[in-house]
C-alpha cells in the first residue's frame, strides 16, 4: 500500500482550489438569472431550480471546508499528532487490524445515520 505525503504545499492548493470553486459558483448564482431570462423553455419548470442547485453546491462547499478547518484546529488543541504522521502509523498496522479498524468505523457510521434518521423521525 503506498503512503499519502501531504505537505503544506499541497494543502494550500487544495484550500485555493476550494476556494476558486466556491467563488465560480457564487459568480453563477448572481449571473444566472441574466442568462436564463432570453430562454425560458431551458429552465423547465421554473428558473430557481438552477438556483436551488448552486446553493445546494455552494452550502456543500463551505461545510467541507469548515469541516476541515476545524478538524485541523481539534487536533492542533487535543496534541494530536499530523495527519501525515497519523497515515504513517496506519500503514503500520498489520491487515487483520487494518480490517478491524475499517468494520469498525463503518459500524460507527452506520449508527451515526440512525441515530441521525431517529432525531429527524
Amino acid at each position: 500500500m503506498k503512503t499519502l505525503i501531504l505537505t503544506q504545499n499541497k494543502a494550500s492548493l487544495y484550500q485555493y482550489k476550494l476556494l476558486a470553486t466556491f467563488a465560480l459558483a457564487l459568480t453563477l448564482w448572481l449571473t444566472i438569472p441574466n442568462w436564463l431570462q432570453p430562454y425560458p423553455h431551458i429552465t423547465f419548470a421554473d428558473p430557481g431550480i438552477w438556483h436551488l442547485i448552486l446553493l445546494g453546491m455552494l452550502l456543500w462547499l463551505l461545510t467541507q471546508a469548515l469541516s476541515t478547518y476545524l478538524f485541523h484546529k481539534t487536533l492542533i488543541v487535543l496534541g494530536f499528532p499530523t495527519i501525515k504522521t497519523l497515515i504513517l502509523e496506519f500503514n503500520t498496522l498489520t491487515t487483520w487490524q487494518k480490517y478491524i479498524l475499517y468494520y469498525v468505523l463503518f459500524t460507527l457510521w452506520w449508527l451515526t445515520l440512525l441515530l441521525c434518521l431517529m432525531a429527524i423521525l
